[in-house]
């Protein structure tokens, strides 16, 4: 499990479900006015913390924990819901297909991972990463080892990706739990925003001091490296981090199939069926 099976379930939206494209379709989808409040951290405080490139999957991914935590919610208060839940999928489904449905609703989810997209911020990615690798120590010092830089922005960008995934995948499910949580109207969708966000400053957090720090003193790194320390320190920091995140992403799916009550044996099934 982790975030391989769970991106291949997010992909592929039950597109022929009338409850779904009930979802998509719906006019009257707006976030609670409170549920704003919080809105400017998903703004700042990444922003702050970590490069502009990033900035559209944070601020996506938080306003989608938003909504569907809010739509589901708001469902659950009516007999509609209770009726929709005594199908065959049952309820753990029909939540994720409400899931599904908010994310993939004006083709939100299609644009953000859109071709056109990626070669956007692939080439701001490129700017900004060749301007931080050639700041370090090693290409300050070495300026002519090309292989080296090719090799660390490739790196780099593979990292970008997972992260991609990771943040999509957590706001899902974070989306799904809050309203498990919490039943107030108001207080889920803040909730949802809320958790989402305090993760992502974790995961950042927990990293820089790792790769900042930890690493370093372990491999004894100073000023001047070889080659393979580089190296090596580049790939340690970029493992560190999508691990870091992963532990999170399982975590949250652990979560779900204990809330929804799924069979642990069989939770790879369950989340393939629709």
């Amino acid at each position: 499990m982790g975030t391989y099976s769970l991106w291949k379930r997010f992909t592929h939206p039950p597109e022929t479900h009338p409850f779904y494209n009930h979802i998509i379709s719906e006019n009257n989808f707006q976030i609670a006015s409170r549920a704003w409040l919080w809105f400017p951290l998903a703004i700042i405080l990444p922003l702050a913390i970590f490069p502009g490139i990033i900035l559209i999957d944070i601020v996506y991914s938080a306003v989608w924990s938003v909504l569907i935590s809010q739509r589901l919610n708001r469902l659950k208060r009516t007999t509609f819901y209770d009726l929709v839940c005594v199908s065959p999928r049952g309820k753990a489904e029909i939540d994720w297909i409400i899931c599904m449905g908010v994310m993939y609703r004006k083709g939100t989810f299609i644009r953000l991972n859109s071709i056109g997209l990626w070669l956007t911020r692939a080439m701001f990615m490129v700017v900004f990463l060749l301007s931080f690798v050639l700041s370090l120590p090693f290409f300050t010092l070495n300026a002519d080892r090309v292989g080296e830089q090719i090799i660390v922005l490739i790196t780099v960008a593979i990292t970008l990706i997972l992260h991609h995934r990771q943040t999509i995948i957590m706001s899902g499910l974070i989306g799904l739990l809050a309203p498990i949580w919490i039943k107030d109207r108001l207080l889920t969708p803040v909730t949802a925003g809320g958790v989402f966000l305090t993760l992502q400053l974790m995961s950042y957090s927990i990293s820089g001091l790792l790769i900042f720090s930890v690493i370093p003193d372990v491999m004894n790194i100073t000023m001047v490296v070889s080659f393979s320390q580089f190296l090596l320190w580049v790939a340690l920091s970029a493992v560190t981090f999508v691990i870091i995140r992963e532990i999170m992403v399982v975590a949250l799916q652990n979560l779900y199939v204990r809330c929804y009550n799924i069979d642990p044996s069989n939770a790879i099934q369950s989340l393939d069926r629709s």
